[in-house]
């Protein structure tokens, strides 16, 4: 798992912050790995459910303890 507070680049090639872990999203019913905001427009430009796979690379490393 990775920190919450995490940056990380996602292969889309935004830079995403990571706020949570496992979420359904209620339309697909699917789950999700992680929940996250981007990080030019925190909350305003809406919430994104991704994957590890999705992860291209950590940018920071965020809260660990």
């Amino acid at each position: 798992m990775i920190p919450l507070g995490s940056i990380v680049e996602l292969k889309s090639g935004n830079k995403t912050m990571i706020i949570g872990y496992g979420l359904e999203d209620k339309e697909s019913k699917k789950r999700f790995d992680y929940l996250g905001c981007d990080t030019a427009v925190g909350f305003m430009g809406g919430f994104k459910l991704f994957e590890f796979e999705d992860v291209k690379k950590v940018i920071f490393s965020g809260y660990s303890n």
